[in-house]
């Protein structure tokens, strides 16, 4: 193996190996016991935290023993060690020890081979991550290609032949590969040809409307649903229209070995005998469990608190002593503590459940952190807050809770953008920001050296002695002035004109430094707006 041992020591390892390249809602593929929440939290520490020790530390004695008296256990009538699960292991092997070759052999042969592709597309784009040379970074980001333009062809051709299978080929748990989705591997792994391809969005269109009908995207039907929304919901049977499964496709996905809990996005009508309320009611239900009315509800439920946050901060944020506490801060209180705790559930049912394709999704371990500090900080600055505010009848402590609110409020109101991510002409914009802020930080230092250059060399020209040696004196003096330049103001103008005049009248003093700083200004000015239109030229190109 490139990346770790030599070959595998264990059967055990191969789910290390997976949950560390492809991701750890890979579920295990030997043993059911691994699939236990405290062996998966030992085996995500292992592979993210504590990556200095190895999986072999926590490989059993006996191990291979152990996995067969397991699938004894788990199917005592059978062996359903069967060809496919020897392929699929075969198929690991090879993409594990490189050889892509025999990979792409053993892929027509393989169970779910789209799911295949992707797994070895997501293995070689980890390898590539972690090539020491430029040579095998290309070589591996090749291979990765490869296996993910062969899965997408793959999928496209699917969905010619039959648009509603192939969306179900993409939503399916694969029980061969650890119940994995196609649609997780492709998030998780940002394949892009697998991504922009029409059954994948139109998998997330059936997702996203559930049983309510797809033409629901059109002016009339958005009319309607608003109405619907408006009113809890209660004229939504009448008004708004729900998918019905044709005769052509019942025929075709009806099979009493399926799961009744499997995919569905068909409103039942059940008997018309049971009744117009019965039918009402399920309908009634249908409208509620879709994911877009779920999301306009919390879009709904988000902008009240922040109205009713901002209201706070403007009229009802009052001395202890002064005041009897207000009903919006108990509203806000209670809402943000609400709030954290649904954050603290969604976050396990995630995990609980495998649904974690979308963590560290940024691409960048530092953009990573950002966005989990962006998420917390937003609680900890309003307890922060909450604490200083109730913390004593000190005047000077209630300013600091109104400061700190003021940040917390600026911060909810950021947090309202992630609703725009739902909107087609909007959320892709919000994705841009991510290579957006990958070139900004070499922009951002670029004018950062312009600013402080001209600030140090000006001051040390006109303010000679002036400028005080203190960190709020050299930024007051020294960047502050010279920031402004970005946007077109430019204070130290007229100074230096005043300077130049009165320096003439008076025999020429200061006239000399006055006029360097002009001709600096003149070309700080000129390098500050071209450096900021050329930034915004490719940022957005």
């Amino acid at each position: 193996m490139l990346f770790g041992a030599t070959s595998f020591s264990s059967m055990q390892e191969i789910d290390y190996k997976l949950n560390k390249f492809v991701g750890s809602f890979f579920g295990s593929i030997c043993s059911s016991k691994n699939n236990s929440f405290l062996n998966r939290i030992k085996i995500d520490l292992n592979n993210r935290v504590c990556t200095c020790y190895g999986s072999n530390e926590h490989v059993e004695e006996n191990y291979e023993l152990n996995v067969i008296q397991n699938i004894v256990k788990v199917y005592p009538t059978e062996n359903n060690y069967t060809k496919h699960h020897i392929l699929r292991d075969l198929f690991l092997w090879s993409i594990f020890m490189d050889m892509p070759e025999m990979a792409k052999v053993l892929l027509f042969h393989v169970r779910s081979r789209i799911c295949a592709a992707l797994i070895a597309s997501a293995i070689f784009k980890e390898y590539s991550k972690l090539s020491p040379t430029v040579d095998m970074r290309d070589k591996f980001q090749t291979q990765s290609l490869d296996f993910e333009i062969y899965a997408s062809m793959f999928v496209d051709k699917c969905y010619e032949y039959n648009e509603k299978r192939a969306c179900e080929l993409l939503l399916r748990q694969i029980p061969i590969f650890g119940n994995v989705t196609c649609m997780q591997l492709a998030i998780s792994s940002a394949s892009s040809k697998l991504l922009e391809t029409a059954c994948f969005d139109q998998t997330l269109n059936q997702v996203w409307f559930d049983k309510l009908s797809l033409s629901n995207h059109q002016l009339k039907a958005k009319v309607s649903r608003t109405l619907a929304i408006m009113t809890f919901g209660l004229i939504a049977p009448c008004t708004v229209s729900y998918r019905k499964e044709t005769d052509d496709s019942s025929n075709n996905t009806k099979d009493d070995a399926l799961s009744q809990d499997g995919i569905n996005y068909y409103a039942d009508e059940g008997n018309s005998k049971k009744g117009k309320w019965t039918t009402y009611w399920r309908r009634f239900r249908y409208f509620h469990e879709s994911p877009m009315v779920k999301m306009s509800y919390h879009f709904i439920n988000y902008l009240w608190f922040l109205l009713v946050f901002s209201y706070m901060m403007l009229y009802h944020l009052d001395g202890r002593d002064t005041f009897n506490i207000h009903w919006t801060e108990i509203y806000v209180i209670i809402t943000v503590s609400s709030m954290l705790c649904e954050e603290g559930r969604k976050v396990y049912h995630e995990y609980d459940t495998r649904m974690t394709e979308r963590w560290g999704s940024t691409g960048s371990t530092a953009l990573t952190l950002l966005s989990n500090i962006f998420y917390i900080l937003p609680y900890f600055l309003f307890y922060l807050g909450l604490g200083f505010r109730y913390g004593s009848y000190n005047e000077d402590l209630l300013t600091t809770a109104r400061i700190i609110w003021a940040l917390d409020l600026e911060l909810w109101y950021l947090g309202s953008l992630k609703f725009v991510i739902a909107l087609k002409f909007l959320g892709p914009k919000l994705f841009m920001l991510k290579n957006m802020l990958r070139d900004l930080f070499a922009f951002v230092y670029m004018i950062f050296i312009a600013i402080a250059a001209y600030g140090v060399v000006s001051r040390a020209l006109i303010y000679y002695k002036e400028v005080p040696f203190t960190s709020r004196g050299i930024f007051s003096g020294i960047f502050y002035e010279p920031y402004w330049f970005i946007h077109g103001e430019v204070s130290d103008k007229d100074l230096l004109d005043e300077r130049i005049m009165n320096g003439t009248n008076d025999g020429g003093k200061g006239v000399a430094e006055a006029t360097a700083t002009h001709i600096l200004l003149g070309f700080h000015m000129l390098f500050i707006n071209v450096l900021l239109l050329n930034l915004l030229v490719a940022v957005f190109a």
